[in-house]
C-alpha cells in the first residue's frame, strides 16, 4: 500500500494518508462516508491500481514530506481514519463504508 506522510496543508500535518488527486471523467470509485471529529463530513474516494510502471514520486514536496510502500498488515498506527476505513472496506469488497458517523 502506497502512503503519503502529510505535511504543510493545516490538516492532519504529519499523519499518513492515502495518496489523493482528481477524478477523470467514466472513472468509477468505491467511497468511505467520513465525519470529522467536529462533525464536518467528507466523502473519500478509493482506487485500486490493477497495473502501473516506474516508480511513485512525490509529486508534491510542498504538501508531503514522503511517500512510502507498507504491507496491509503492517500499516503505520498514525494512519488518518478515513484511509483505514477505505483500505478496510477494499480487503473485504465492501464498495461503501461509514467512517466517524454514530452507529445505529
Amino acid at each position: 500500500m502506497l502512503l503519503l506522510l502529510r505535511a504543510n496543508t493545516g490538516f492532519a500535518d504529519g499523519s499518513w494518508s492515502v495518496p489523493g488527486g482528481c477524478l477523470d471523467a467514466g472513472e468509477p470509485f468505491l467511497l468511505c462516508h467520513h465525519a470529522n471529529p467536529d462533525g464536518q463530513a467528507r466523502i473519500g474516494v478509493f482506487f485500486a491500481a490493477t497495473r502501473w510502471s516506474g516508480e511513485p514520486v512525490n509529486a508534491e514536496p510542498g504538501k508531503c514530506d514522503k511517500i512510502d510502500w507498507f504491507p496491509f498488515d503492517e500499516l503505520p498506527g498514525d494512519l488518518l481514519t478515513c484511509g483505514r476505513t477505505g483500505i478496510d472496506a477494499y480487503r473485504h469488497g465492501r464498495p461503501f463504508s461509514l467512517d466517524g458517523w454514530p452507529a445505529g
